[in-house]
């Protein structure tokens, strides 16, 4: 098992273990998802364009795993704070927002560090959602 994967399953124990929530935000059918990405080496307008993920639109089993992959994210992000990697040339940045129950969370992550939770939720993301 790869340590990025090893990461992510002690997050998403965490997150069971304790029963929380993200960050209190009521995470169901109303739930929505925003993955913005910027910078690189060359500037693509298709690419830049968020995707965009509803969880209304997902059956109860993808939206299942959506709200678990957006509280392992939070939590991540709960628990390395407020940190941020230095640039790297043509690095690529992330930015995701979760909007749910009109509460509103940002999650931001940047190459070449992508914490695994945010990687999982940006994946989920970029497979089920849509420009």
């Amino acid at each position: 098992m790869t340590w990025g994967a090893y990461a992510l399953l002690l997050v998403l124990g965490c997150v069971f273990a304790t029963g929380c929530t993200a960050s209190g935000l009521h995470l169901g059918a109303g739930m929505r998802v925003e993955l913005a990405t910027d910078g690189g080496f060359a500037a693509i307008p298709g690419l830049a364009r968020p995707v965009l993920l509803d969880a209304a639109d997902l059956s109860p089993d993808h939206g299942a795993k959506l709200k678990r992959l957006v509280e392992a994210a939070l939590a991540e992000k709960a628990q390395r704070g407020s940190t941020k990697a230095a640039p790297v040339p043509d690095g690529r940045r992330y930015h995701i927002t979760i909007l749910g129950d009109g509460a509103r969370n940002e999650i931001e992550a940047a190459d070449p560090m992508i914490p695994p939770a945010f990687e999982a939720l940006m994946e989920f993301t970029r497979g089920n959602g849509r420009r």
